[in-house]
């Protein structure tokens, strides 16, 4: 388990043919621990010379539209030059997701929001645009 500001969550990370795949679970999401999360995740495709990324998260907890509107104006710093494919297994948080998708895509970060893992690796393995 890893620690942001006190809360613990768990970081996987798997090599799969063409792409990372990360996968994330946690009781509580904040924007300190996003920004943590996916920190470490563009730390990994960096080292891993990665351009496409899965991220799979389960947090019981979403931000709140604020810090979603914070934490997705940081992605372009992030993931300059990534195709991101991201699946919420809570799909209570749907609506937060397109909202994040919504920013970040307005700050050319190319993310997608899918409802399943399978939906999100085929849009993830077509090419590049």
């Amino acid at each position: 388990m890893e620690k942001a500001q006190g809360v613990s969550y768990a970081l996987k990370f798997e090599e799969r043919e063409g792409y990372l795949y990360a996968f994330v679970n946690g009781e509580e999401d904040s924007l300190e621990t996003s920004l943590a999360v996916w920190t470490a995740i563009a730390a990994e495709c960096q080292t891993g010379h990665h351009r496409r990324v899965l991220i799979e998260e389960d947090f019981q907890t979403q931000l709140s539209p604020t810090d979603m509107y914070l934490f997705a104006s940081k992605l372009p710093e992030l993931f300059p030059d990534a195709k991101i494919a991201f699946v919420d297994r809570q799909s209570s948080h749907d609506d937060e997701n397109r909202f994040g998708e919504l920013v970040a895509r307005n700050r050319c970060v190319f993310v997608r929001v899918f409802p399943n893992a399978h939906d999100a690796q085929s849009w993830l393995m077509c090419p590049l645009e």
